[in-house]
């Protein structure tokens, strides 16, 4: 799967949806999970933009591929 495939799976899932709206009424665990999402997506940035090499773009992007089998996101 295409990187970009896996992020908007990820981003448009319903999972996430109820993750934000959690997160805007005060669950402590899903804006844990926002901010860590948030951090993840800027180490992507980071490797992205310094043409980090293709296994550690891998690695970086393994994190929303778990984050999808953990929420069950098809």
């Amino acid at each position: 799967m295409e990187p970009e495939e896996l992020l908007d799976r990820w981003f448009n899932s319903e999972a996430w949806l109820n993750i934000q709206e959690e997160g805007v009424q005060g669950c402590e665990s899903s804006l844990e999970l926002m901010e860590q999402v948030n951090e993840q997506l800027c180490s992507l940035i980071f490797h992205l933009q310094n043409e980090t090499s293709g296994e550690r773009l891998l690695y970086e992007l393994s994190y929303f591929n778990n984050l999808c089998d953990e929420f069950g996101v098809a």
